[in-house]
C-alpha cells in the first residue's frame, strides 16, 4: 500500500548537490538533505546521482526517470529517484572516527563570516562560537549548541550532528555526507546543519 509521504532524491545537470526531499500527499515539499554532487564527472546524470547517494545516508528504491526543469525553474531537465533511509544512522557500528581538527573549525568560522557577510550581519565574536576538542567541534552560539563528530566508513565520509536531549547527554540529530579531507567543503555541510538545526 502506499504510503502518504515520499522520500525522493532530485538533481539538475548543472547543480552541485543532490536534494532529498519528503512530499506529502498534499504535494507539501520538505528538503532533508543536501549531497554534494560532482559536476566534473563524464558520467550520465543519473549515474552521478546513485553514485553520491551511495556516500549518504540514502539509497535507491525506484528506477531513476526524467524530471521536467519547469518543476524547478530551469530549462534543464533533471533527474528523481524516489529513496529510503539506508540505516537509523549511516555510520556502519564499526566505523572509524575521524577527529576534527582546528583546521576544520577554522574554516566553519571562515563559512560563517561569509554568510553573515552576505546578508549584512555583524561579524565580530563568531570566532568564540565554535571550539575543537577531544575530535569533536562544538559549535554554541548561545542558542543551541550542537556537537560535530567526523566518521568514514564503507559508504565514505560523514559528518554527524549532536543535540543535547532533556536527558542532558548529546543525542545523534543529522548526518551528512562529506570530505573530510576538503575543510572548505566541510565547513560548507556543517554550516548547513547549524542553519537547519537552529531553525
Amino acid at each position: 500500500m502506499r504510503t502518504t509521504e515520499v522520500f525522493e532524491a532530485v538533481t539538475f545537470p548543472n547543480a552541485s548537490e543532490i536534494l532529498v526531499r519528503r512530499r506529502s500527499a498534499r504535494g507539501d515539499m520538505k528538503v532533508l538533505a543536501r549531497i554534494p554532487r560532482n559536476t566534473d564527472t563524464p558520467a550520465p546524470l543519473h549515474e552521478a546521482m546513485i553514485t553520491a547517494l551511495h556516500h549518504s545516508r540514502w539509497q535507491a528504491v525506484s528506477p531513476t526517470f526524467l524530471l521536467p526543469g519547469e518543476e524547478h525553474g530551469t530549462a534543464a531537465s533533471g533527474v528523481k529517484v524516489e529513496v529510503a533511509s539506508r540505516y537509523e544512522h549511516p555510520a556502519d557500528p564499526d566505523a572509524a572516527i575521524v577527529p576534527l581538527t582546528e583546521d576544520h573549525r577554522e574554516a566553519l568560522t571562515d563559512e560563517a563570516v561569509r554568510s553573515y557577510t552576505q546578508i549584512d550581519e555583524p561579524v565580530d565574536g563568531l570566532d568564540d562560537y565554535s571550539t575543537a576538542a577531544a575530535g569533536s567541534l562544538i559549535w554554541d552560539a548561545r542558542l543551541l549548541p550542537i556537537r560535530f563528530t567526523g566518521h568514514r566508513d564503507r559508504c565514505g565520509d560523514l559528518v554527524r550532528a549532536h543535540t543535547v536531549a532533556d536527558t542532558g547527554l548529546w543525542t545523534p540529530a543529522a548526518d551528512r555526507a562529506t570530505d573530510l579531507d576538503n575543510h572548505a567543503l566541510t565547513a560548507r555541510v556543517l554550516w548547513q546543519l547549524i542553519r537547519e538545526l537552529s531553525d
